[in-house]
């Protein structure tokens, strides 16, 4: 039911221009003594095919909105497989995606590259410092003095 009146109100502009349409045919035919009754039959034929139309657009409508569904859990591993775009409008919201997309790589590749520049800092300075750390660990071990065992137990 959502999924309807969310294609209603995509298309309530020419669901509105159809009556506005029929309201003017049956305003002029009232006008000029016309019987209305045509006007209202050609609405309702009208209306019969509009639902035809609509109904097989609707179906499209609610494939999209699954394939669009699907692509919000695929869209952090790839941005491929969009659905075809049906305009000019789509095509360009699928450049804004996969240029968004695009530029998330980028930060994600740079924020990695950063991770692991961190991690090799680190441990390079780690192994570093535990050389001169053991070495003054031996150095002290080898002394029997208070001083010695006061810095032994520091270190």
């Amino acid at each position: 039911m959502k999924m309807l009146v969310e294609y209603l109100k995509l298309h309530r502009k020419a669901i509105g221009v159809y009556f506005l349409f029929a309201l003017i045919f049956a305003v002029i035919f009232a006008l000029w003594q016309l019987p209305v009754i045509p006007v209202l039959y050609g609405t309702v034929l009208g209306i019969f095919a509009a639902f035809i139309v609509c109904g097989r657009d609707y179906a499209r409508f609610c494939k999209k909105h699954i394939q669009l569904q699907s692509m919000v859990e695929e869209i952090k591993v790839t941005d491929r497989h969009f659905p075809d775009a049906d305009g000019q409008i789509e095509m360009d919201y699928q450049e804004v995606i996969q240029s968004l997309y695009e530029e998330k790589q980028k930060i994600t590749n740079h924020m990695n590259y950063q991770y692991t520049d961190m991690i090799e800092y680190y441990t390079i300075w780690v192994h570093q410092i535990k050389t001169p750390i053991s070495a003054m660990r031996l150095q002290l071990q080898g002394q029997e003095s208070e001083s010695s065992r006061e810095l032994l137990e520091e270190l």
